[in-house]
């Protein structure tokens, strides 16, 4: 087995690890739907359960996904999607800060 596939499976191997990153991504999403400081919360939320600070920072990057994503079903199911994809440079924004700002608040996993 890789580094990568022995990684993953010791991290999914632990329920409560498991459990508390998937409850941090749910309150995440949450706040983030409420006000954009909730990206910051959401990428703190989901850094902390894991086991060090490169995790804690690609765990707060994929929140970053996982609000893009639903943010686009969002505007698909109000049939906005094709208008915004076509906003060029505040789209740009909009991708740049559902990835940047979770990562940034996933740093709070370094603190000590």
């Amino acid at each position: 087995m890789t580094d990568l596939a022995t990684e993953l499976g010791a991290t999914l191997s632990n329920p409560r690890r498991v459990g508390l990153t998937a409850l941090a991504v749910v309150v995440g999403v949450a706040l983030a739907s409420v006000h954009w400081l909730g990206l910051v919360a959401g990428g703190a939320l989901v850094a902390l359960p894991q086991r060090s600070l490169p995790r804690g920072l690609l765990a707060g990057f994929l929140f970053g996904g996982v609000v893009l994503s639903v943010f686009l079903v969002d505007l698909a199911a109000a049939g906005a999607a094709g208008g915004f994809l076509r906003f060029g440079l505040l789209r740009d924004v909009a991708v740049a800060m559902s990835l940047g700002l979770p990562t940034f608040g996933a740093l709070a996993r370094g603190l000590r």
